[in-house]
């Protein structure tokens, strides 16, 4: 019977160590309301047309028609084959992930909505999603432990 509750002990803590491995469920890998595989009408359907399109097929990262949406100087949308999969927000804009964080915010208050990042860098912040390792939010701060800016969707 002892040996029966060790190992119900053992199962209870290993499922506990693997469900704390995922930071950030998959809704969160979105900023300004448009989600990781959302399409450019869905997008030119909040924002409408970008200021810019840049777009090429010989991207390091993402393979076939690799388009970015420019919309002003702060904020570029990355779809690959007509579907995001990156967007960056470098000004305090009012782009928000959806749990309200924005640039401009400090570093504290990230620690305080998202806990410990998945990984961390000199000045970054890393939370990847539930379901997938290469998808999450990025969030890069100053000196001053403020935001400059906000990166969701596929890393390398």
């Amino acid at each position: 019977m002892r040996k029966f509750f060790s190992a119900i002990a053992v199962f209870a803590l290993f499922s506990t160590m693997s469900a704390a491995s995922a930071s950030v469920p998959d809704e969160e890998v979105s900023l300004g309301g448009i989600p990781y595989g959302a399409s450019v009408d869905y997008v030119r359907g909040i924002y409408g047309a970008p200021s810019k399109v840049s777009t090429t097929s010989q991207h390091p990262l993402w393979r076939g028609w690799v388009d970015t949406y420019h919309y002003g100087a702060s904020v570029d949308v990355i779809f690959c084959n007509a579907a995001m999969v990156h967007a960056d927000c470098k000004g305090n804009n009012g782009w928000a992930t959806p749990a309200g964080i924005t640039v401009g915010m400090t570093k504290e208050t990230v620690l305080r909505i998202y806990g410990e990042p998945d990984s961390q860098g000199k000045g970054s912040f890393f939370y990847q999603s539930e379901s997938n390792g290469n998808l999450g939010i990025k969030f890069l701060f100053n000196g001053a432990g403020k935001i400059t800016s906000i990166h969701v969707g596929a890393f390398d």
